[in-house]
């Protein structure tokens, strides 16, 4: 079976394919992006992280940023996942190298 999303307390059960492409945004919802990866738990199996490729200027050159799963909550009722962060975070947050992980597939 395909890895789900069960550690997320907030969030029913998903599939890794069901979240790759999946619309996110801010808490605020003053930032837009997609899933770009899932990075699983070497150990659980469990999802880690999200791989979240971040909106830039214009929507081009986006920023891709590495969002913990416990800081992601699914929105009721329609594909979209709400990262626990603000504009200035993302800003400051590391561009992740996608090399460094092994994503789910």
């Amino acid at each position: 079976g395909q890895p789900t999303a069960e550690g997320a307390p907030r969030s029913p059960a998903l599939t890794v394919d069901e979240l790759d492409d999946m619309a996110v945004v801010s808490r605020g919802r003053d930032a837009e992006g997609y899933v770009e990866g899932v990075v699983l738990s070497p150990g659980s199996g469990d999802i880690d992280l999200v791989l979240v490729r971040f909106s830039g200027f214009l929507g081009m050159f986006g920023k891709l940023v590495a969002v913990p799963w416990s800081d992601i909550t699914v929105a009721r009722g329609q594909p979209l996942l709400i990262a626990d962060l603000d504009v200035p975070t993302i800003e400051q947050a590391e561009e992740v190298d996608v090399g460094r992980y092994r994503l789910a597939d």
